[in-house]
């Protein structure tokens, strides 16, 4: 599965914003609070769902009282398929939209399958404290194979 737009009605500082991912690689880079987590945070969120109100999710209501929630437009197996995920109880309510089709969450669980958030985010994220462990590392650190 590969992300190629992501659309955001409103979640924390964004609203009605569409980001074209539609490259092969993408890296989300810039000053501190210009919305990198954020943007993170919201893809985990439609694909796992978004964090409940037990869980602090104040930071990410919408600022300008904008709906809560957006999609992404996924391209899977040669097909694209729609998730869509707005404020509702237990993280969302999700649609997915596939061969103008609509389907729900046990879908989506079935697209996504094996993986889970903890996987995502251990793939796809890497922050300052993942960085500075790079920096840290010495040639012996290496391990070569001959």
């Amino acid at each position: 599965m590969r992300i190629k737009t992501v659309t955001i009605l409103g979640f924390g500082k964004w609203h009605d914003q569409t980001i074209d991912l539609n490259t092969d690689y993408q890296v989300l880079y810039g000053q501190n609070e210009a919305g990198k987590t954020t943007l993170t945070t919201f893809i985990k969120g439609v694909l796992f769902g978004f964090a409940t109100a037990k869980q602090r999710y104040e930071q990410y209501v919408p600022k300008n009282g904008a709906q809560y929630g957006g999609e992404l437009l996924v391209s899977y197996h040669d097909r694209d398929i729609v998730i869509r995920r707005i404020s509702g109880k237990f993280g969302g309510d999700v649609t997915v939209i596939d061969q103008g089709k609509e389907f729900g969450a046990d879908y989506l669980a079935d697209l996504l399958a094996p993986a889970d958030e903890a996987l995502f985010t251990q793939i796809f994220e890497t922050n300052q404290h993942d960085l500075n462990q790079i920096f840290n590392l010495k040639q012996a650190d290496f391990c070569s194979i001959y």
